[in-house]
């Protein structure tokens, strides 16, 4: 049949224009209209596909001033179909069909200049184009990409309803991505809009059935929590498993650890690693915590060298956990593992990441440091900044915390002496202590700190201890900064906008 072939699917959109391609048939060039065209690129109905010979026709009928072909060629610089990616080609190819009025590559460029790929930041001139291909081609990708740029002058109110506008009319032509930021303003109530959860569900489940990423990450979690729909372990696993075959962080982990969970045969355990592996290879922190300590036990048949590597990936990263376990292992200078080389005992290093681990909010390493700080143990004495430390995690319901800042106090390690206080930290950690060497401690130390009461401090202390509500602990994302840049990953499926 020939050697005409490409694929119109992977290209930025074909959503409107007519278009003429080059082809060729056993050396005979032809014509094709948009519907053959189609059927030929496309679907490779007839003709296996072929990016280079693609982008050879794309670029003889672009010279010839086809804006489709323009556009299609700016496409293939774009993703590299057929030829290295090349944001400034792109961008030359989008303009030329832009200036032929076609729409969509209005938005292409317009994407292109509000990001600064392939030439300088412009935003707007970026919103110059996307407000054409908006308004009069009523591209719903370049109405998404026009609330994203709104969203950058937040915390502008008049912005927020601009961005709120083009999302919901963006959302309501069928765009995916719109569909989830709408999902969003929903339930966080921006700008003007109120908090509605009825309809941040409607365009959540909305945003997973038209392919947003993120939103079928999130309905993989709204199934196995029952947020809004039934608890179905089944719907559960179908929206985690789309969302982790485009490789999204949470969406993999989960996965993982639910065949860790599982560990019902060896075959189980070695996709649990290997999902870990992918979700730690796309930033997820905690995963790469995960797969460190799995390599440590010889869950995965490889050097345990790979442990160290990830352990310190994820420290650097900024996870506390993995800050905390290097605190350990330096500290004590011992191995990770069996069959493990030790770790050097290193002091130096070892307080520099339990610092960094208290600094991240790691509750464990509040509390250890704080207890350092009041004996000047490896380090200079600082009561103040260990009390501060010692309230911190004590006042988030940690109990380990809440019984040293008790015995502290009690014990004058602190400039506070308020008996009635410590007495109430001691009762909070005997009432809540699972740990029974904790339990232990903090029994010992109420029942001091008790004899140092009167009844009426005793009555006091009792309506403390009642009125207490530990702070909610802050969330803290798993996933490192910016990993939604890892080529790897796709936000929607397909590629209909970017």
């Amino acid at each position: 049949m020939g050697d005409c072939v490409g694929d119109f699917k992977q290209f930025p959109g074909n959503d409107g224009g007519g278009v003429e391609a080059a082809a060729r048939f056993g050396g005979v060039r032809v014509c094709l209209g948009h519907d053959d065209a189609c059927q030929l690129f496309e679907g490779g109905k007839y003709v296996r596909r072929n990016y280079n010979e693609a982008f050879y026709w794309f670029g003889r009928a672009a010279e010839l001033g086809n804006a489709e072909a323009q556009l299609q060629l700016g496409g293939c610089y774009h993703y590299g179909l057929g030829t290295t990616p090349n944001y400034s080609m792109a961008a030359k190819y989008y303009r030329l069909a832009a200036g032929q009025t076609n729409y969509v590559a209005m938005k292409c460029l317009g994407f292109l200049l509000m990001n600064g790929y392939g030439m300088e930041t412009n935003e707007d001139e970026a919103r110059s184009w996307l407000l054409r291909a908006s308004k009069e081609g009523g591209n719903r990708r370049a109405m998404y990409d026009l609330g994203v740029l709104y969203s950058r002058k937040y915390p502008d109110t008049n912005a927020v309803m601009e961005e709120f506008k083009w999302m919901k009319q963006s959302a309501e032509l069928g765009d995916a991505l719109a569909a989830d930021e709408l999902s969003h303003f929903y339930y966080r109530g921006w700008g003007a809009t109120e908090t509605n959860l009825a309809n941040y569900r409607y365009w959540r489940f909305k945003a997973a059935f038209l392919g947003s990423t993120e939103a079928q990450e999130v309905m993989g979690q709204a199934y196995r929590t029952g947020d809004g729909v039934p608890v179905d372990l089944e719907n559960s696993l179908v929206w985690t498993s789309k969302a982790a075959a485009k490789n999204q962080p949470d969406a993999l982990y989960n996965l993982a650890v639910r065949y860790y969970e599982a560990r019902t045969n060896h075959d189980s355990l070695l996709l649990a690693d290997k999902l870990m592996l992918q979700a730690a290879q796309m930033g997820h922190r905690e995963a790469q915590f995960q797969i460190a300590m799995s390599f440590f036990r010889g869950d995965v048949i490889l050097s345990s060298e790979y442990g160290t590597e990830w352990l310190a990936k994820a420290a650097e990263n900024g996870w506390p956990k993995a800050e905390y376990t290097l605190f350990q292992l330096y500290y004590n200078g011992v191995p990770p593992g069996k069959d493990c080389l030790a770790y050097p005992k290193d002091k130096a290093e070892a307080i520099k990441w339990l610092r960094r681990a208290a600094e991240h909010g790691y509750f464990q390493a509040q509390s250890m440091l704080a207890v350092m700080l009041i004996r000047g143990l490896d380090m200079d004495q600082d009561k103040a900044e260990a009390e501060k430390l010692l309230r911190n995690a004590a006042q988030h319901g940690f109990v380990p915390a809440q019984n040293d800042l008790g015995y502290a106090i009690l014990s004058g390690g602190l400039t506070t002496t308020d008996p009635t206080e410590a007495a109430m930290w001691c009762g909070l950690a005997v009432a809540h202590a699972t740990d029974p060497i904790i339990a232990r401690r903090a029994n010992v130390n109420f029942a001091n700190a008790m004899r140092n009461l009167t009844f009426d401090q005793q009555d006091q202390l009792n309506q403390r201890v009642h009125n207490f509500q530990p702070q909610a602990t802050p969330e803290m994302d798993p996933k490192i900064q910016g990993w939604q840049k890892n080529p790897a990953y796709q936000p929607e499926d397909g590629r209909f906008g970017h």
